[in-house]
C-alpha cells in the first residue's frame, strides 16, 4: 500500500493524475492509457461469455433507483441534475426494461461502460481518491437462472484473479 500511494504521488506530481476539488479525477498520458487497457481487457472478457454491448445515457429516472432500492437504501449517495438523477452504477439502467415482465429461459447478459455519480467524495480523507463523486465504471450485467448468474460471476472473478497474477498486482476480490 505505501509503494502505491508513491506511485499515486509520482503520477499527481508528473500531472498523469489529477484530483479534482469536486471529486473526479482527470487522467493523462500513461495513467489515461492504463485506464483504457483494463477497459478492453473487462469489455473483452464480456463479449467472450456472450455480452452485447449497450449505451446508456448520463441520466437515470429516479423512479428506476427507487424501484431497486437504492433511494431507500442510499438516498444521501444520489446525485441530481435537477429533477432527474444520474446515475451510481450503470447496471440500474438495465433493470426497468425487465420489470413487469417475464423473462425469457435465455435471459439477459449485457456489457456497458459509462459515468456513474455517488455523494461519496470526501476531500478531509486520508485517500480521497478512493471514493469519487464521478468515475467510468464497466459493467457486466447478467439477468436469469441463479445458477447460470452464478457460473458468469464465478468465471469473471477467476478471470480476474488470475490476470492479478499474471501483472503481480496484490489484491483479493
Amino acid at each position: 500500500l505505501v509503494e502505491q500511494q508513491h506511485v499515486a504521488a509520482a503520477q499527481q506530481r508528473r500531472g498523469e493524475m489529477q484530483l479534482t476539488a469536486e471529486g473526479g479525477m482527470l487522467l493523462r498520458g500513461p495513467v489515461a492509457s492504463l485506464l483504457d487497457y483494463f477497459d478492453r481487457t473487462a469489455h473483452c472478457w464480456a463479449l467472450a461469455v456472450g455480452a452485447t454491448d449497450v449505451v446508456f445515457p448520463e441520466e437515470i429516472p429516479p423512479t428506476a433507483l427507487e424501484r431497486a432500492g437504492f433511494m431507500a437504501a442510499f438516498p444521501q449517495k444520489v446525485v441530481w441534475a435537477g429533477h432527474i438523477a444520474r446515475p451510481p452504477a450503470v447496471c440500474y439502467h438495465h433493470y426497468p426494461h425487465f420489470a413487469d415482465g417475464v423473462l425469457d429461459h435465455s435471459g439477459s447478459l449485457v456489457t456497458a461502460v459509462g459515468r456513474c455519480y455517488r455523494n461519496e467524495f470526501d476531500a478531509r480523507s486520508t485517500h480521497p481518491a478512493e471514493r469519487l463523486s464521478a468515475f467510468t465504471m464497466r459493467e457486466v450485467i447478467a439477468i436469469g437462472k441463479a445458477s447460470v448468474v452464478e457460473g458468469l460471476r464465478t468465471d469473471m472473478m477467476d478471470r480476474v484473479t488470475r490476470w492479478m497474477k499474471e501483472l503481480g498486482v496484490d489484491g483479493f476480490i
